[in-house]
């Protein structure tokens, strides 16, 4: 992701939690949303809730499983909260 996209996408987010009457996600923010097989309906409670539906990794899910494995865990918290934030969870 270009260093641009990164921070406007941050900044969005930020503004839409402190403001959330104004979290409609503007057009040119979109295509992020596309590229990264994010669910943008999701987004904000995803970040709004990060320290309760994640604990240790974040990312789509076939990594997540990947990083179980390497800690030699058979569940990391946050599997649900993965599958409704990826669009794809393969």
């Amino acid at each position: 992701m270009p260093l641009k996209d990164y921070i406007e996408l941050v900044e969005w987010t930020g503004q839409s939690i402190i403001h959330p009457d104004k979290a409609t996600i503007p057009t040119h923010l979109k295509p992020i949303f596309q590229r990264l097989n994010i669910n943008q309906d999701n987004w904000l409670n995803q970040v709004n809730h990060y320290g309760r539906n994640y604990y240790r990794a974040v990312g789509p899910l076939h990594l997540i499983q990947s990083f179980a494995d390497k800690l030699k865990s058979k569940w990391i918290k946050g599997v649900s909260s993965i599958r409704s934030l990826y669009l794809s969870t393969t």
